[in-house]
């Protein structure tokens, strides 16, 4: 609701937080359906090369499992963790807590790959690691702004070299 309200009164909408979220919502089901979701080039690539180093790899979101995974991750499925695949983080704040407490990883254990500067953010509180893969450049010029080590225009360049990088400097952070 909070959601709702902000976007009216940041878009001056004379309507309600409900009003304001049923329009969205709207919107966002026409854009959906003149553009379907697909997995970004490499991601198959990645979601292999992360397997054969032995991560456990889960998937994260603001909707439920059967909104998300089962419907967009199903194909590529025997590559995330069996036991936790996808965790909804749309009523945890901050996400990032969330998935933490859920995986019950050490300091140093845990890596992001996201598109947004604010999970960068969280994961340094945490003292998680990150890797950007910005979609905008006001997202890459919002994650070199806060000291992102690793930011990629592509997920082929989150290849072994990158991966050890940030497993050293992970290193280096937590000892």
């Amino acid at each position: 609701m909070a959601g709702g309200h902000i976007m009216a009164l940041a878009c001056n909408l004379p309507w309600t937080a409900m009003e304001t979220i049923d329009a969205f919502l709207a919107e966002q089901a026409q854009y959906a359906a003149r553009h379907p979701v697909q997995l970004a080039p490499g991601a198959v690539a990645l979601l292999a090369r992360l397997k054969e180093t032995g991560a456990r790899i889960t998937a994260y979101g603001g909707s439920t499992k059967a909104a998300i995974f089962d419907r967009y991750l199903a194909p590529v499925s025997e590559y995330f963790d069996a036991d936790l695949p996808y965790i909804d983080m749309g009523h945890a704040r901050p996400g990032m807590a969330e998935i933490h407490r859920q995986t019950a990883t050490g300091a140093g254990e845990l890596v992001f790959i996201d598109d947004l500067n604010r999970v960068a953010q969280v994961s340094k509180t945490l003292g998680c690691g990150f890797i950007g893969k910005p979609a905008t450049l006001y997202q890459k010029q919002q994650m070199q702004a806060s000291g992102v080590r690793f930011i990629c225009k592509d997920l082929d360049e989150i290849d072994q070299t990158l991966l050890q990088a940030l497993d050293q400097s992970m290193r280096l952070e937590h000892h």
